[in-house]
């Protein structure tokens, strides 16, 4: 059977953009904790929406024992990651009647990603929303989705994760202690800056903020910035008294981090294509039941349909809101400034794994269906 209901969403844009200075955790590392430990589901108004989920017409999702779940992630309510984390939580307590209770903690409340990771492997936070780069501490599995200008189009990102690919890496999260759903999206990752940036020879001297990740720190030094890594957290202050010039993020975290506020320029670099994994505690989930195990990922499923598509709308908003108002002036590169940048990083490849390189040649053939 096909359950559908009303969607409820009752703030997005207006929660993305009236988020307060003192809250400024993107979708990255926020390694410090969000002293509120109040703002939850109903966080600032914003609810999520009833899913469309194809259930097996036999069987009665509301039979059953009780299941808590607590869902993390770091970006701020109403973005489409975090209304889709509401989405599933609310899909779930609709089709079991309560009976699967899930409650979202938006903003690094139960801690930035690396120790809701942990809190995952010990099975204490049942599923959280993760930054791909900060899964590198746990796991090599993910190695792949650090590499600069990998997917042409997200499109292509998308057929390669939910193809053979993205479920092999999801697969190999399992000896971390980690079970991965589905793939979402927070974009391309773009970058924003005090000064025109068109080449990698314009970041001479600038002072970038980066995640605390291997990765991303060796594709900005290679790429010729001054790097230093960052708790999400101290970025808008760091941004706004100078102690850095530029940060990276996709354009959907740099507007309701409120990043745009204190940057004259978002340069659209497309160097990553952030693949945000839906994770599960392997030790909680292997205590499910089988018919639990099914409904939960069902509703994944629908919650990465619905979060995709909501978040390429709201993306292109942002940038149309922007190209139009000039503040912050959007930078578009050339085709032959793009491939200076890719040219770069190139050499970031030759040290990949056998597997890795397997796999871009795999993507190769994606990128050029696009």
């Amino acid at each position: 059977m096909k359950k559908k209901a009303i969607a409820m969403i009752l703030a997005s844009v207006m929660a993305i953009s009236t988020v307060g200075c003192g809250g400024n955790k993107g979708a990255d590392n926020a390694d410090t904790q969000n002293s509120s430990e109040t703002e939850s589901t109903e966080a600032a108004g914003v609810t999520g929406e009833i899913l469309d989920v194809d259930l097996d017409a036999g069987k009665d999702y509301t039979q059953g024992n009780q299941v808590t779940i607590k869902f993390a992630h770091t970006n701020e309510p109403g973005t489409p990651l975090d209304r889709s984390a509401r989405s599933f939580a609310e899909t779930l307590d609709e089709l079991t009647d309560g009976r699967i209770k899930a409650t979202v903690y938006p903003s690094s409340q139960l801690g930035g990603n690396i120790e809701v990771l942990e809190q995952l492997q010990m099975g204490s936070v049942e599923m959280c929303y993760s930054a791909v780069a900060n899964l590198g501490s746990f796991t090599n599995a993910t190695e792949l989705l650090d590499l600069p200008f990998l997917f042409k189009t997200e499109e292509a990102a998308q057929e390669a994760l939910n193809g053979e690919i993205g479920i092999s890496i999801l697969d190999g999260l399992q000896d971390a202690g980690f079970v991965g759903l589905q793939w979402i999206e927070d974009g391309y990752r773009e970058l924003s800056c005090n000064k025109e940036i068109h080449t990698p020879d314009d970041l001479k001297g600038v002072k970038l903020r980066v995640m605390d990740s291997e990765s991303h720190i060796k594709i900005w030094s290679t790429l010729g910035a001054s790097t230093t890594p960052m708790a999400a957290s101290e970025v808008f202050t760091a941004l706004q008294n100078g102690t850095i010039d530029a940060q990276e993020n996709p354009l959907v975290t740099i507007q309701s981090s409120r990043f745009s506020e204190v940057q004259k320029y978002i340069v659209m670099t497309n160097h990553i294509y952030s693949a945000i994994p839906m994770l599960t505690s392997k030790q909680w989930w292997d205590g499910l039941s089988a018919d639990d195990q099914e409904l939960i990922q069902k509703v994944a499923e629908a919650a990465r349909i619905w979060q995709v598509e909501e978040n390429r709308k709201t993306t292109q908003e942002v940038y149309d809101e922007w190209k139009e108002s000039g503040n912050p002036q959007i930078i578009d590169l050339t085709d032959e400034e793009y491939n200076q940048w890719k040219e770069k990083t190139s050499p970031i490849y030759e040290e990949a794994s056998d597997q890795v390189k397997e796999w871009v040649s795999q993507i190769d053939e994606i990128n050029a269906k696009y």
